[in-house]
């Protein structure tokens, strides 16, 4: 592995890939669920860019990994469009039947061999922890 000013430069790589997904997942998920939130903060010059940089984590994302015809400007709009009417879509199914199943993310930790103790992520409800505190 290389050096690099006393750093590892496979580890500062796993780091740099991992904040970019937490980051990626974050926006999305803020996107879908709290948008109206994320619109107060851009017109707050205290919190402007920390919205923003929400906002755009799953447009630039997408637009980086296809890269689609047509302008960004264009993508990032029609991409944080159909993120909202998602989570309105789920909001509203959730409030018809009751429950906020829907609404918990799933918390996974992977293994080394993508399993976790031989349950996959296919092996679970939506909502239900695949890890419970280490138990």
């Amino acid at each position: 592995m290389r050096r690099a000013a006393g750093v590892d430069v496979g580890a500062a790589g796993a780091v740099a890939d991992r904040t970019l997904k937490t980051w990626r997942a974050t926006g999305t998920y803020a996107t879908q669920f709290l948008a109206p939130v994320l619109l107060a903060g851009l017109t707050r010059r205290q919190t402007r860019f920390a919205a923003l940089a929400l906002l755009a984590a799953g447009p630039l994302h997408t637009w980086w990994t296809t890269r689609p015809a047509g302008s960004l400007a264009a993508f990032a709009a029609g991409h944080v469009a159909e993120d909202v009417a998602y989570g309105a879509g789920v909001v509203a199914g959730s409030a018809r039947s009751r429950t906020l199943r829907p609404l918990l993310p799933i918390r996974a930790r992977r293994g080394p061999r993508e399993t976790l103790w031989g349950r996959t992520r296919k092996d679970v409800t939506h909502g239900e922890c695949l890890v419970r505190d280490g138990r």
